[in-house]
């Protein structure tokens, strides 16, 4: 029972690290993220960077559903001695100021900070980081370990999102070839508890969209966006971090060699892992000419311009010769400029220590809510049930018989959001393949006939979807009291 740490905000606190008792993890620490930051499609409800005119300081603006109420209520006629208008000017005017307001990333760091992935370009690239490494931070991304390992490189953090059982297997393999266990990793928490077993130190984040995160983050909000690749993973890790001069090599998300997506040090490269990339978009090239790629890089690549346009105080540049990434300024290694002298290590280690605070055993009984993930969970496949059952009433095609079930899945999302990660997907699919069917049968009698399959085949699925979540949980509370358990797999 080793402390696990968490990267998070408080509500009304300054960025904080925080560290609570639990099984199966060895030494963990957790990046900082802001309370309300969004997904960056979505403008509301999130930081606004700026840099003010005066003496180059920053401000950041969030959005709050207070002051747009506030907005609501004065637009609607309400006057400005009403009740509800006093109350919410007052609570703005003591939360918001210019220079503080609720929430904070850990304060901006001076020591540049090397991303480095594994794209084909990085080979360039490995001696200047070589012989620069004592002057800057050096964060690695995924695959791109192996390749500054290969070299003698040993960054101070690498990267890890996903839970693949091939990357535990690779990581072992590569930490019996290399002794990197003082590199501390930053992962996901759903990373292979064998793959955080090669690292001394641990740092989690939550990451958005997958159940996990519904499962076990609250209190804490979620680090975004941590998607689709590492290198997306990366880059928000370092600015919550606290770096503000980032350079990014080897994060191509295309390549110009043909067929060649991942550098050769890396664990495509040297065979642990097939190539399955095949080029499927053209792009303009960060240092002209252009670049091939396929879906995922390009996502990611706009997942990166849209960070790197929301963090405006973030000076990021694109040392890679992959892809062109809008807001990152492209430069080649050899033009890069860096403070004479070495980096305080020592420094920025205590520095992250001492964002750490220590909570009591409770908090971490609030990230596992057994008894209430049940009973919530049963009662939506109670109403699901019940809708269900009322399918074979009509064969009327203008009856909206479906609607039952829609209206049971948009109460998941403030009933019980681990429910709705859990079921959501599931019964979505469902009511669609069938709505669309039954609306294309004219003949009544085939129509109630359908209805009733229809029905039968819910009750299957939600039977299964019953049985497969207590087992989940069954699973997850065994696993909390310390019993080793042979999880479930699904045979189709």
């Amino acid at each position: 029972r080793a402390p696990l740490s968490m990267l998070t905000v408080n509500p009304g606190r300054h960025a904080n690290l925080h560290q609570f008792p639990a099984p199966r993890f060895s030494n963990a620490r957790i990046i900082p993220g802001s309370e309300t930051h969004p997904d960056l499609t979505v403008a509301n409800n999130g930081v606004v960077s700026g840099r003010g005119l005066a003496a180059g300081k920053t401000y950041r603006a969030y959005a709050s559903a207070t002051a747009d109420g506030l907005r609501a209520l004065l637009r609607c006629g309400l006057p400005a001695d009403h009740p509800r208008v006093v109350a919410a000017t007052s609570w703005l005017e003591r939360s918001f100021r210019a220079d503080a307001n609720p929430g904070d990333f850990l304060p901006a760091r001076e020591e540049p900070l090397f991303i480095v992935g594994s794209g084909p370009s990085v080979e360039k690239d490995l001696d200047f980081i070589a012989a620069h490494a004592d002057r800057a931070v050096i964060m690695s991304i995924g695959s791109g370990l192996r390749g500054l390992l290969e070299r003698g490189i040993y960054p101070d953090f690498n990267v890890e999102m996903e839970n693949f059982i091939g990357n535990a297997e690779i990581t072992e393999m590569t930490a019996k070839e290399f002794d990197f266990k003082d590199v501390i990793l930053i992962g996901s928490a759903t990373v292979q508890p064998r793959m955080a077993a090669c690292y001394k130190r641990q740092i989690y984040f939550f990451r958005e969209g997958v159940s996990a995160t519904n499962l076990y983050s609250r209190p804490f909000t979620i680090v975004r966006p941590s998607g689709p690749t590492v290198a997306n993973a990366g880059l928000v890790s370092g600015i919550r971090l606290g770096f503000r001069e980032i350079y990014l090599f080897g994060v191509d998300m295309g390549t110009k060699l043909e067929g060649v997506y991942h550098s050769s040090g890396s664990v495509y490269g040297a065979g642990l892992r097939g190539e399955i990339a095949k080029p499927s978009i053209t792009f303009p090239a960060n240092f002209g000419g252009s670049a091939t790629g396929v879906y995922i890089f390009d996502w990611s690549r706009k997942v990166l311009e849209n960070t790197i346009r929301y963090f405006r105080e973030v000076r990021v540049y694109n040392c890679s010769d992959g892809a062109r990434i809008e807001g990152a300024m492209p430069k080649v290694s050899r033009a890069i400029e860096l403070k004479d002298g070495p980096i305080d290590r020592a420094r920025l280690l205590a520095d992250v220590s001492r964002g750490v605070h220590r909570c009591p055993p409770e908090l971490w009984s609030k990230l596992w809510q057994e008894g209430d993930l049940r009973a919530r969970g049963k009662a939506i496949l109670d109403r699901f049930d019940r809708a269900r059952a009322t399918l074979v009433e009509s064969d009327d095609p203008s009856v909206d018989w479906l609607q039952g079930i829609c209206d049971a899945i948009d109460t998941m999302e403030t009933e019980s959001p681990p429910s709705k990660s859990l079921l959501q997907g599931t019964m979505t699919l469902a009511v669609g393949y069938a709505s669309w069917y039954d609306r294309r049968i004219k003949n009544s009698e085939q129509r109630l006939a359908y209805r009733r399959l229809v029905s039968e085949e819910l009750e299957h699925t939600i039977s299964y979807l019953r049985d497969h979540t207590a087992l989940l949980y069954d699973e997850l509370e065994a696993t909390l009291r310390g019993e080793k358990v042979e999880f479930f797999h699904v045979e189709v």
